[in-house]
């Protein structure tokens, strides 16, 4: 709908409206020949708050379409109604003055600039900013010092050959200027107080002024190509993240040594393959793009993308520090001088390449993390199989492994304690544990199936085994459980013997199990009371079959009821795997039947095992004469 008003014309478009404020209208577009442009602010029963031009009068530079020009109006008056502008400052190429409603809560001028009130965010507090510059005569302009920040396209279109900008920290959207006189004068990189705004986005080296302290969030684009960065400080995180977007910067030197090097700003550079600090730092030092301590008895940091596979560490280094490889994506060996005695958190996290790693000897302690840090010394160390662990370590912490690849760890004599899981790597299927091992953490061998482990220690072994995932509640517990084989070694002697956790077990009976390992010896009379939970009956089975060679005759517990009950398919799974020694001391509890016995002859001379078949004959004549005796 077309409205004429003082002397001019203007397209009215309804907006969305609020039932208890009437009516909406937006200022579309204007027909005027008149030297005063005078916007309304009311029309009919409702308001006009916008003015919002059409899309072919607001075009920005370098796009091709119609633009209307008001080349009669010397002066735009604004009303105290309007709230809302969209506009282009060569609009009005003849434009002297813009007059606005004293009442207007939003906008100001000075004449020439319109002011806005208004927030960065929704929660931000009002602050003056720079909206257009519609008026273009002269080649200087001078920004109040009042004013906190210039909006996009604010210049866009001004003729201004030179800008002067406030003493005070302003904030500037990076296309404030785009398609201005002034930004097409600039030289590379351009600076405005301490900031630096713009740089040639193609340059491979950006080399920061020394009068920077203040990066333009945005500056690095998708196209940015800037290889090097020379720089007074550390860009903050914000520049980082668009660092990461363009995955440009591979080269960080920084001059001033007493720049502060926030490290863990530092490593969110994913793109970095070198590094070095300013001769003198107070903090650190920098050898071949690594930073170490200043001492040089720290590794503090290895670039994520250096593209190095092998890294040895320099003799005289004590400690890798906290994440000091965490996320390195190219490094498949490091090696450790005799001097490294301390590991810290996250120190290798997530390192896909790394398949092999040389300890120090002197290595007492891989520390310990939690589910909710991330932060396992090897967590995520996909590529890495197989490990031998230092000769001196005790410890290693809760997540140290934790879904890594590996497949084979090695341990030596001087380890006491496993962390809560460690070694929950789902390739990691047979672990051997040392004499020394006095107590594993929950879930620390969540996906063993097969452990071997000295009678009377690694207390925990049954929780270790059968846990809940980390980031479970314990009201789950009763979900997993999982069949896994102790190879139980003796310290005084070579035998072995080997203990079913039966998958099929009812979880309110691990306690049994718990209390059966844990002791000095093994309590098997606690360790059969689990029997009857077994809900898989060949597992059951199974699980009475391995307890025969230990099973002393004359005893009457829950065992000997069901190997009594089930003797004949005991038995025959005994003759079926071959068991001789675990057949003949089942024979001599004498709980075959003379029918038993004959069926179990006859699998025994298929099998050709002759010597069952010799005892078994043995027995049924035994039977045979009692039978006999108590007939006379």
């Amino acid at each position: 709908m077309m409205y004429e008003y003082r002397g001019s014309r203007f397209e009215l478009e309804e907006i969305d409206s609020w039932p208890r404020k009437g009516r909406r209208y937006q200022i579309t577009d204007i027909e005027t020949e008149s030297s005063d442009l005078w916007l309304p602010d009311t029309y009919g029963d409702g308001r006009v708050d916008s003015w919002e031009m059409k899309e072919e009068d607001i075009l920005w530079p370098g796009e091709h379409a119609r633009k209307r020009s008001f080349s009669d109006v010397r002066v735009l008056h604004i009303p105290k109604g309007i709230t809302e502008i969209r506009i282009r400052n060569d609009l009005f190429p003849k434009l002297e003055r813009v007059e606005i409603d004293e009442e207007n809560e939003i906008f100001s001028t000075d004449g020439r600039l319109i002011f806005a009130m208004e927030s960065r965010n929704y929660y931000g507090k009002k602050e003056k900013r720079l909206k257009y510059c519609p008026v273009c005569t002269g080649d200087v302009v001078e920004i109040p010092e009042d004013v906190k920040g210039i909006s996009a396209n604010a210049f866009s279109g001004t003729r201004y050959r030179q800008i002067r900008f406030p003493e005070t920290e302003i904030d500037i959207d990076l296309q404030a200027f785009d398609g201005s006189v002034w930004l097409s004068g600039e030289v590379y990189p351009i600076v405005i107080g301490d900031m630096l705004y713009k740089i040639d986005p193609k340059a491979d080296c950006l080399e920061i002024p020394g009068t920077v302290r203040r990066i333009h969030a945005g500056l690095f684009s998708w196209n940015c190509q800037t290889k090097k960065i020379i720089s007074p400080f550390l860009p903050n995180l914000t520049v980082i993240t668009e660092l990461n977007k363009a995955n440009c910067c591979r080269s960080l030197e920084i001059t001033s040594a007493q720049a502060n090097i926030n490290l863990r700003n530092l490593r969110k550079l994913e793109s970095l393959e070198e590094v070095s600090v300013a001769s003198g730092h107070k903090r650190f030092q920098t050898i071949e793009g690594v930073i170490f301590s200043a001492d040089g008895r720290k590794l503090v940091y290895y670039p994520s993308a250096k593209r190095d596979i092998r890294y040895v560490i320099p003799d005289g280094v004590q400690k890798i520090e906290e994440s000091a490889f965490a996320s390195q994506k190219y490094l498949k060996e490091i090696v450790m001088p005799e001097s490294v005695c301390s590991i810290g958190t996250r120190a290798f996290y997530a390192c896909e390449s790394l398949d092999t790693v040389r300890f120090s000897p002197n290595i007492r302690e891989i520390p310990d993390s939690n589910a909710y840090q991330k932060g396992g010394v090897f967590e995520g160390c996909d590529s890495l199989k197989r490990i031998e662990m230092p000769e001196g370590l005790t410890y290693l912490g809760s997540f140290a492994f934790y879904k890594s690849g590996l497949r084979e760890i090695t341990f030596h004599s001087h380890l006491q304690q496993i962390g809560e899981y460690a070694l929950m790597a789902r390739q990691l299927t047979v672990v051997y544990l040392p004499e020394s091992v006095n107590r594993v953490g929950k879930g620390a061998l969540f996906y063993v199936k097969h452990v071997y482990a000295y009678e009377g220690s690694a207390k925990g072994l049954i929780s270790a085994v059968n846990a809940v995932e980390p980031d479970m509640k314990d009201k789950s517990a009763n979900v997993v459980w999982t069949r896994f084989e102790v190879t139980v070694l003796h310290r005084k002697s070579e035998q072995q013997e080997e203990l079913l956790i039966p998958g099929s077990l009812t979880r309110s009976a691990a306690y049994h199990l718990d209390m059966a390992w844990n002791s000095e010896q093994i309590d098997y009379e606690e360790y059969d009371e689990c029997l009857d939970k077994i809900n898989n009956s060949a597992e059951k089975l199974e699980f009475a079959r391995r307890g025969i060679l230990r099973h002393r005759t004359g005893e009457e517990n829950v065992y000997t009821e069901y190997i009594r009950r089930m003797s004949y398919k005991i038995g025959t799974g005994l003759l079926e795997d071959g068991k001789e020694k675990e057949f003949l001391s089942f024979l001599k509890m004498d709980y075959l039947s003379a029918e038993s016995l004959v069926k179990l002859l006859r699998l025994s001379n298929q099998k050709g095992m002759t010597v069952c078949s010799a005892y078994i004959m043995e027995m049924q004549n035994k039977k045979e004469k009692k039978r006999a005796g108590f007939r006379l």
